[in-house]
């Protein structure tokens, strides 16, 4: 009840993303997954079930992250089955109507259609240990953006990337999604000299 609460509540919004891997055996997997980002050391972190299923999907440590925005509204939710404990063999790359894209740092492709994409290696894999069990109950991945892709006319004159042409993809909480662009602002930082 907790975690309904939490995943519904207060943990939003998450940009979601298509996580490209590719396994030992070569099966590619394309679950769709809510990501956060941290801005000093460029890592880019994502929660699975456990290390070893993580293992089991990507070969050679390395993922492409591809930032799913609002013209894949439909593919993002029908792909989200791949998210789930699916098969070793199973593929996400059919379900979400994707096209594979060579990358240029690291093995598994890219999606085409994302105009924002990076390329990762694992930087690191943090258990998450459950204070009552002692087990693990999930598994944080950070993953360090080695080269970003994104598409000309996402990007204002600034070279920022412009949210309302964007448009990505949040994912409010158990099964709420939001359009990001509507209602968004610019707002200067104040400087502490300037409030005195």
């Amino acid at each position: 009840r907790l975690h309904l609460l939490m995943i519904s509540g207060i943990i939003a919004p998450r940009l979601i993303a298509f996580v490209s891997t590719v396994s030992k055996t070569g099966a590619s997997r394309l679950p769709p997954l809510p990501l956060k980002v941290t801005h000093n050391v460029h890592l880019v972190h994502q929660w699975t079930r456990s290390r070893s299923r993580y293992h089991q999907q990507c070969q050679g440590n390395h993922e492409t992250v591809n930032i799913i925005s609002e013209p894949w509204v439909e593919q993002a939710t029908a792909s989200d089955l791949t998210s789930t404990d699916a098969p070793k063999s199973f593929s996400g790359w059919p379900i979400s109507g994707s096209t594979k894209k060579p990358s240029i740092h690291v093995k598994p492709p890219r999606v085409k259609e994302s105009a924002f994409s990076m390329e990762c290696e694992l930087f690191q894999v943090i258990d998450i240990i459950h204070p009552v069990t002692g087990k693990a109950g999930s598994t944080m991945l950070l993953g360090h953006v080695k080269y970003i892709h994104v598409r000309n006319d996402m990007l204002t004159d600034r070279g920022t990337v412009d949210m309302t042409l964007f448009k990505p993809l949040s994912r409010m909480g158990d099964v709420t999604y939001a359009r990001v662009g509507d209602g968004l602002w610019e707002q200067e930082k104040d400087k502490i000299s300037e409030l005195e």
